[in-house]
């Protein structure tokens, strides 16, 4: 068994990484731009932070629906589906280029979090996130690096409850719209949510062990250690995450019915 990865793919695609963070700040000052044409009596009232956030959930959007579109394809990569090592060892250029990019959005997301002061919990977050697609690069776990990314399906709906409140508060005459948007929107979530992230999420956590124990003794040991121990943490934070989502569901629907 190796110890270390090898570097040497990890170095060749620090370009395209920097590339998809440059892009992903371009992004978020387009959106300030366009938002302020497009949404003049929403987007300009809001504060600064709000503002902000806006165009962070607006970049974390596109990265999210780029992404799953891209992984769809990878997942039927011949040279990674030939058998569970493959699944564990092989390489693909298009699944490099796609972790290229959300490495790079990962960065965006380190540099936007420490820039503005959002915490220690959300640095830790997206330098997690920003390792395990670097890695992967070894390359390793490559076919598994789509199956994960997939989990970002339910990002925009996510993305969406936000924006709606924030369009709410500023539209007061459209509430009842907004709401009935909402509902929609919060079903899509918690079905999306529950189905990729928990179902989907946990089948693939057990091939993933199947794949590194029979690719153990050619794999680094250090890598194995840490994709086992973000699987945990993933699932964990996944079925915490789809709780409160319920939980919130359920109150705040509730109490609009009644």
């Amino acid at each position: 068994m190796m110890f270390l990865p090898h570097t040497v793919i990890m170095r060749e695609h620090a370009p395209y990484i920097l590339a998809s963070a440059v892009a992903c700040v371009t992004l978020q000052f387009i959106s300030r731009w366009f938002f302020a044409i497009v949404l003049p009596s929403v987007y300009p009232k809001l504060d600064r932070r709000d503002q902000r956030n806006w165009d962070v959930r607006v970049v974390s959007t596109i990265h999210a629906i780029t992404v799953v579109v891209l992984s769809i394809p990878v997942l039927s990569e011949p040279q990674l589906i030939e058998d569970e090592v493959s699944r564990a060892l092989a390489y693909s250029s298009k699944a490099a280029f796609l972790y290229s990019l959300s490495a790079g959005y990962f960065l965006f997301d380190i540099f936007i979090t420490i820039l503005h002061k959002q915490g220690t919990g959300f640095v830790v977050h997206g330098v997690v996130c920003f390792f395990v697609y670097v890695f992967a690069l070894a390359p390793f776990l490559m076919y598994y690096g789509a199956v994960f990314l997939l989990f970002e399906a339910s990002t925009p709906f996510l993305n969406n409850h936000w924006f709606i409140d924030r369009v709410r508060s500023k539209l007061p005459g459209r509430a009842g719209m907004c709401d009935q948007f909402q509902r929609f929107n919060g079903l899509a979530l918690l079905l999306l949510f529950f189905s990729v992230r928990v179902c989907y999420g946990l089948y693939q956590s057990i091939r993933f062990a199947v794949s590194v124990y029979y690719a153990f003794d050619r794999s680094p040991l250090l890598l194995v250690l840490f994709y086992s121990i973000s699987n945990i943490v993933l699932n964990s934070l996944n079925l915490f995450w789809f709780k409160k989502l319920l939980v919130s569901a359920v109150q705040k629907f509730g109490r609009k019915g009644k």
